[in-house]
């Protein structure tokens, strides 16, 4: 620990009260990385595919995708019915305090949406429903309002 060595200094004052450490007052510790040596995390984006964009490859149809047809639909149509192209959609599921919950993300028109239910059956039963029905209540993204000075 180091101490700039004046005496009744605020700085090493708020250190030793663990306030706050300021660098060369009390209770200042030098980081064993250096400032160059950042963690910098990124995304992986996966391959680059070749052909036009938004084509999708085409999916085996299994018992699940047959039972599930509209979310399978869903999150792998590249296209929709008149034949223009979209971006696949995409569901996440979470379970957490005895509820299994849905997220749907329709990406090509940026809306959201949520379902919760019991089971991870019963959560995909009401999303195909919802899906075939049109019954999904889809909501934008709220925008955080940009606040810098720039």
């Amino acid at each position: 620990m180091s101490s700039c060595r004046v005496r009744d200094c605020p700085l090493c004052y708020a250190g030793r009260r663990g306030r706050k450490y300021y660098r060369g007052h009390y209770g200042h510790v030098k980081s064993s990385t250096g400032r160059k040596e950042r963690l910098v995390v990124s995304r992986h984006r996966g391959p680059v595919r070749d052909g036009p964009p938004n084509e999708i490859e085409k999916f085996p149809l299994t018992e699940w995708s047959k039972k599930h047809g509209h979310i399978w639909e869903f999150i792998a149509a590249g296209s929709y019915d008149d034949g223009s192209s979209r971006v696949p959609g995409t569901v996440l599921l979470c379970v957490g305090e005895g509820r299994v919950r849905l997220w749907l993300h329709d990406r090509d028109q940026e809306l959201s949406a949520w379902l919760s239910a019991g089971s991870v059956e019963e959560a995909f039963t009401k999303a195909e429903e919802a899906l075939r029905d049109g019954a999904v209540e889809w909501r934008r993204p709220k925008r955080i309002p940009n606040t810098s000075s720039d």
